[in-house]
C-alpha cells in the first residue's frame, strides 16, 4: 500500500502575493483570486483568518467569501472548460450569483447547464 505525500504548504506572503495581481483582471481572476484563498485559509488556525485577510488586503470578508464560492463553484463544474470559461469572461457577476445561489441549492443543475450555455454566446444576468 502507497501512502501519499502531502505538498508542503507555500508560504501565505507568496499566496497574499498572488491574489493582489488577480485584482488587476476581475474578470479572468475571480476564480484564481477564490482559490488562492481557499488555500490561505487552509493554513490558518481557527479565528486567523479575518486578521489575515485584514492585514494584508482591502476586501471584505463578505467578497473574499464570494469570490471562494466562485472557485468551489468552478471546480464542482470544471469538466466544462469551455462554458466556465465563457461565463468568467463574459459574465463574472453571474458567476457571482450562481456561486452564492448554489450554495443554497436554488438552481437546479438544469437551470445551471442553461445559463453556461447561454454565456457561451452572450452576457448573462
Amino acid at each position: 500500500m502507497s501512502k501519499k505525500i502531502k505538498a508542503a504548504a507555500r508560504d501565505l506572503a507568496t499566496i497574499a502575493a498572488e491574489i493582489v495581481e488577480t485584482f488587476w483582471d476581475e474578470s479572468g481572476a475571480i476564480t484564481k483570486r477564490g482559490g488562492l484563498l481557499l488555500e490561505a485559509k487552509a493554513q490558518l488556525k481557527h479565528g486567523q483568518w479575518l486578521s489575515w485577510l485584514d492585514e494584508n488586503f482591502s476586501m471584505s470578508a463578505r467578497a473574499a467569501q464570494n469570490a471562494m464560492a466562485a472557485a468551489r463553484f468552478v471546480a464542482k463544474y470544471e469538466p466544462d472548460a469551455l462554458l466556465m470559461h465563457a461565463l468568467k469572461q463574459r459574465s463574472p457577476g453571474a458567476l457571482y450569483i450562481l456561486s452564492a445561489k448554489n450554495r443554497d441549492n436554488i438552481y437546479t443543475p438544469a437551470a445551471i447547464a442553461a445559463i453556461l450555455e447561454a454565456a457561451k454566446t452572450k452576457p448573462v444576468d
